[in-house]
């Protein structure tokens, strides 16, 4: 690290300079904020200037670089490292359940982070970010992991997509199982329902009574208006007097 890390320790040097003037100037030492604002004047000020480098001279430089360094070449470095290293290769079925419900658990935890509601691709997408850790054999057993991780986590989540509210009989299906008033040969991809955390007993529910909706072509009447029609009610209850016109004066109005 010492090798290729030349840029860093530069700027650790002249920082050691920046901070006795800044105490000097102030009688205090920077906060975080000053200290990540004088880092960044620092790197303006001994950023040198940059040369284009094709990329296969840069790896011919580093590969003589590491070698001068190591006395190895890199393939015998890395052929050491991998003979030191304990982790043995694993399949998705070796990992043992208790495992597979702790990540699940760290996957749906950082999931509800960010999102009130997900799908099955913003679930597995973070487990892929939980198990990165795990050495698996092939990528064929990295995908089974994760679809055993994201299973795992969308158990105990609730589904918001609205279930198929036909059922195509048996009658009506075709040998391969598809529904015969689908098209044959037609691919049909399900949408990607939504998900969210399963409410516990003791999670109060919202309440669902709505104000009742207006009636198509109602309208809200005005206060002379409204005086006609209550007294019209009135009258017709009676039975004593005729209903007054629309084009009578109101009582309450005239």
């Amino acid at each position: 690290m010492t090798e290729f890390s030349i840029r860093t320790t530069q700027i650790d040097e002249v920082m050691t300079g920046v901070l006795g003037k800044f105490y000097a100037a102030h009688g205090r030492g920077p906060n975080r904020i000053e200290v990540s604002r004088l880092r960044q004047q620092v790197t303006r000020a001994t950023r040198p200037d940059k040369h284009v480098t094709p990329l296969a001279d840069l790896m011919t430089v580093w590969r003589a670089r590491a070698t001068r360094r190591t006395g190895k070449t890199p393939t015998e470095l890395t052929a050491a490292v991998l003979r030191l290293s304990h982790t043995v290769a694993q399949r998705a079925d070796q990992i043992p359940s208790p495992v597979i419900d702790r990540l699940a658990e760290h996957t749906i935890g950082q999931v509800m982070t960010r999102r009130s509601t997900w799908t099955r691709w913003n679930v597995m997408a973070e487990a892929a970010r939980s198990t990165r850790a795990i050495r698996v054999a092939t990528p064929a057993a990295r995908l089974a992991l994760l679809e055993r991780v994201t299973d795992a986590a969308l158990g105990s989540c609730l589904s918001l997509q609205a279930p198929d509210p036909l059922t195509v009989p048996v009658t009506y299906t075709r040998p391969d199982g598809a529904s015969q008033f689908t098209r044959a040969g037609r691919t049909v991809t399900p949408t990607t329902g939504s998900w969210m955390p399963k409410p516990s007993s003791s999670t109060p529910r919202p309440s669902t009574q709505r104000r009742p909706p207006r009636q198509p072509g109602s309208r809200r009447l005005s206060p002379p208006d409204r005086c006609i029609a209550l007294t019209g009610a009135g009258l017709r209850s009676r039975r004593t007097k005729p209903m007054p016109s629309s084009t009578s004066p109101c009582p309450r109005h005239g």
